[in-house]
């Protein structure tokens, strides 16, 4: 989880870059779309680096974790679902976007995955 987090993290910085340096010339429109995404990444990934180190102790990040972890399984997946419908001939494919569908999506179901087990291993040591 915490190499996803940062793979989410190293995204969000790039995203960075690319808003202040490239989109203002290029595209200036999609400035505020890319950073609320880039927020969005910001914020996924601090939530998800802040659990692993607190670890399954607080309810309330746990939850924020596995509802954000759903958005980003489902935001990955259909980003890589279009970039790869968009590689046939006159398709408009995004490699960047494939790469960051990949990285959300599989941070997504680590991050489920890590609260399922320490939630059921914070279980059993309770119980004992």
């Amino acid at each position: 989880l915490v190499c996803g987090g940062l793979a989410t993290g190293l995204i969000a910085l790039w995203l960075v870059s690319v808003i202040t340096l490239i989109l203002p010339s290029r595209d200036p429109a999609h400035v505020p779309m890319w950073t609320g995404i880039t927020f969005a990444f910001f914020v996924y990934s601090a939530l998800t680096l802040l659990l692993v180190w607190r670890g399954p102790r607080s309810a309330p990040l746990s939850a924020a974790v596995v509802t954000l972890s759903l958005v980003a399984i489902a935001f990955g997946g259909y980003e890589v679902q279009s970039m790869l419908a968009a590689t046939g001939p006159g398709a408009h494919f995004e490699g960047y976007l494939l790469v960051m569908g990949v990285v959300l999506a599989g941070h997504g179901l680590c991050a489920l995955l890590y609260t399922a087990l320490t939630a059921m291993i914070a279980r059993r040591v309770r119980a004992t």
